[in-house]
């Protein structure tokens, strides 16, 4: 019904409550999206493998950090209440998902790096894997009935991975 012909205002519906895979999912997609930048930077560089690894390993450490240091934020600002240390090794344990995508790329280029390989063409690989990877999780993170659109953006990612291993091997 309607009041002074002003329709009855409609109770907000309740945030979405997230599964723990769920939120790790997330934060390894955003993680590989943050390693896959990393990469791109030390190939613009054409940088070692070892000094590689230790960029990767910095970068994931970083984020794990950030990620940590903006949910102790969420916690106290949710809670007001300072979290105790099993809190945040429970909010840490959430976290290291964002780390995968960085320590994958890290193991990656440390076998190139003491197997004497061509680091360059190593990068563009372990790039082209990032976005299968990508890809692929986005997919998995589909409910079986789908959305279009994510479906589209998984398989686009999949298949950019896919070329770009491809011509890597090409050239």
């Amino acid at each position: 019904m309607t009041t002074a012909g002003r329709p009855e205002p409609v109770a907000p519906s309740p945030a979405p409550v997230y599964r723990r895979s769920e939120v790790a999912l997330a934060h390894a997609v955003y993680g590989l999206i943050l390693t896959l930048a990393t990469l791109g930077e030390l190939i613009n560089y054409e940088v070692t493998a070892g000094v590689s690894v230790a960029w990767l390993l910095g970068a994931g450490a970083v984020l794990l950090l950030a990620h940590l240091f903006s949910d102790l934020l969420a916690h106290v600002a949710a809670t007001e209440d300072d979290p105790d240390w099993s809190e945040i090794v429970s909010i840490g344990r959430e976290d290291v998902a964002v780390t995968g995508g960085a320590v994958g790329a890290a193991v990656v280029m440390a076998v190139v790096w003491l197997a004497d390989l061509d680091a360059e063409r190593a990068l563009v690989g372990c790039v082209g894997l990032g976005l299968l990877a990508v890809g692929t999780l986005s997919y998995l993170a589909l409910p079986q009935h789908g959305r279009p659109l994510r479906l589209v953006m998984g398989a686009a990612a999949v298949l950019l991975g896919v070329v770009i291993v491809t011509l890597e091997n090409l050239f």
